[in-house]
């Protein structure tokens, strides 16, 4: 199973591309699996069951809809919600309603990850989680968000390439920098999806176990 982070701030576009990419993986007839981190804490808010929205085909992430939901709506076979000190697993209906446990409070993995049987799955797509060292995307808000790397220098390597929000934005970088990449790594548009998704297949971490931080 491979395994892509996309990490950011608060507003950068992660669940909106994310979920666009898992419409394009599940058209290649791949199984994905999600984790996310709920960053607000507390339960996510209520919904109701999958099986009633099933029917609803969405060309565009759901802005009213839980992440949860859009990302089962647009391919993913599961969901695991990271919020707080508890671990949310979603999956599409008739599956039981999502369930709850508790996180291992020790380590920067959920404790739930170990309880997941990850062997159905293709790819295992994280958004969140920023300070741990998977192979990530970074999406950007504009080119301040870069500052980010100077105080993180130790998960730089992991990081594949920088997703801006459009092109005005993308060629700033480019003239303050002089280049098309930051330190080696490249300049990406967030819409170009197919850029996107053939770096996805060529720098994707395999995902062995997520006690041993291993992926790699």
């Amino acid at each position: 199973m491979r395994t892509m982070q996309f990490a950011g701030y608060s507003g950068a576009g992660k669940t909106t591309l994310l979920a666009k990419v898992l419409a394009i993986l599940k058209a290649r007839g791949e199984r994905v699996i999600v984790l996310k981190h709920h960053g607000h804490g507390g339960a996510p808010k209520d919904h109701p069951p999958f099986l009633e929205r099933k029917a609803q085909v969405l060309s565009t992430p759901d802005a009213q809809a839980p992440d949860s939901f859009i990302f089962l709506e647009h391919g993913a076979s599961k969901v695991i919600l990271v919020s707080g000190q508890m671990c949310y697993v979603y999956a599409h209906a008739p599956s039981p309603a999502p369930h709850a446990s508790p996180l291992s409070p020790v380590g920067r993995f959920p404790h739930c990850l170990g309880t997941v049987d990850m062997r159905p799955y293709d790819w295992f797509l994280i958004e969140g989680f920023k300070d741990v060292p998977w192979p990530k995307f970074f999406l950007v808000r504009d080119v301040s968000d870069l500052q980010w790397f100077e105080r993180m220098p130790s998960i730089w390597s992991n990081v594949k390439a920088i997703l801006f929000p459009d092109q005005f934005r993308l060629e700033e970088a480019m003239r303050i920098w002089q280049n098309t990449t930051f330190w080696g790594v490249p300049f990406v548009r967030r819409d170009d999806l197919g850029h996107i998704v053939s770096i996805m297949m060529r720098t994707g971490g395999v995902y062995l176990d997520p006690r041993s931080l291993g992926h790699f």
